[in-house]
């Protein structure tokens, strides 16, 4: 009786929409152990589900604890990596993996970690790739904010530039002479100020031209 509940059962989750064993992911185990606090911690946090504490405490495992084969932990670094949706990281990580095992046999490696495994994995990480780029060439391009500014401040910029080069000028050639056309200043507020201030003014007016005129002739930066 006991026997052919257990088979219904079975056959129920089998037939029932949307329920799926295969739909259950992946228990992930870290394949090396060590002495040092930060390995127990990091096997927590991996038991525990929280996979952005893990892959830190691992990837400071990597890189400062002196424990034999610790580069087998790339492989389950490339898996948290592709499991938080970070598949260049992912791909850097396998990478890695794959050069430490160059000259390990395969019957050597940790279960679930051999070249049968990368394989599947480097797929997965692929895919994630290829998604994650499809969505970035297919979103429109559009002028980024600092290129919506350019033109306008561009062209201010240019007319005040010509503006103050003619100014400049200008004051330049009648540097020292009156005012009125009478030529008897008395008076040396009535005199056009001297070549100074109309030096400054075109090069002033130069470079806001200069200035502006490139803001208008350079191709606007686009984002993705």
């Amino acid at each position: 009786m006991r026997a052919s509940i257990s088979i219904i059962a079975v056959v129920l989750v089998w037939l029932l929409p949307g329920v799926s064993l295969a739909d259950e992911p992946p228990q992930l185990t870290a394949p090396i152990t060590c002495k040092p606090n930060i390995c127990q911690e990091a096997a927590e946090y991996l038991a525990r589900g929280q996979d952005t504490q893990a892959i830190d405490a691992y990837d400071y495992i990597v890189t400062s604890v002196e424990t034999p084969r610790r580069s087998l932990l790339y492989f389950l670094l490339a898996a948290l990596h592709l499991r938080q949706n970070h598949p260049d990281e992912a791909m850097r990580s396998l990478v890695r993996y794959r050069d430490f095992i160059r000259d390990i046999a395969d019957d050597q490696l940790p279960v679930g970690q051999r070249r049968a495994d990368i394989d599947a994995l480097e797929k997965q990480i692929l895919l994630a790739l290829d998604r994650t780029r499809g969505v970035t060439a297919t979103s429109p391009s559009t002028p980024s904010a600092r290129a919506m500014w350019r033109l306008p401040v561009g062209a201010v910029g240019l007319t005040l530039g010509v503006a103050g080069v003619i100014a400049g000028a200008a004051l330049t050639g009648l540097a020292g002479r009156c005012l009125d056309l009478s030529n008897q200043c008395t008076d040396v507020l009535a005199k056009v100020p001297n070549t100074a201030i109309g030096v400054t003014l075109m090069i002033t007016g130069a470079a806001a031209g200069v200035g502006g005129g490139l803001l208008i002739w350079l191709p606007p930066q686009r984002h993705q």
